[in-house]
């Protein structure tokens, strides 16, 4: 996965850790894969305000996440799913070695925002 480092800020989770926030050059809008080149900027740099403030929080990631977090990519814009019927962006997290262990949503209104329900994903090594 490229990123763009226009679009990145550094983050602090749980007080305890700083990881890098990206937003990833292809991502999921309106239900097409887009180049964040054909995205107007200011959405961007809200998508990214937005997943700062709610990964400063607690609710996102649990303690175990975080501790191996090393990278957290934001994959698409505001939309709804059949999961999660509140307008979110699609997060996932990755770790040093640049696996991918998590996803989350992230609500466009902090208001919304619950416990993430956070989607570890299964490798199968060979």
């Amino acid at each position: 996965m490229s990123y763009l480092k226009k679009f990145m800020k550094n983050v602090n989770l749980h007080d305890t850790k700083t990881v890098r926030l990206l937003m990833a050059t292809l991502i999921q809008h309106r239900g097409y894969w887009r180049s964040i080149d054909v995205i107007e900027p200011q959405l961007l740099n809200n998508a990214v305000d937005i997943a700062e403030v709610a990964l400063k929080g607690h609710k996102v990631l649990s303690k175990v996440q975080v501790a191996r977090a090393h990278k957290v990519v934001i994959i698409s814009m505001p939309h709804k799913s059949d999961a999660d019927g509140n307008d979110h962006y699609t997060l996932m997290v990755e770790d040093d070695k640049g696996i991918e262990f998590a996803s989350a949503h992230i609500t466009t209104d902090p208001s919304e925002q619950g416990v993430s329900q956070i989607h570890n994903k299964i490798y199968t090594f060979y």
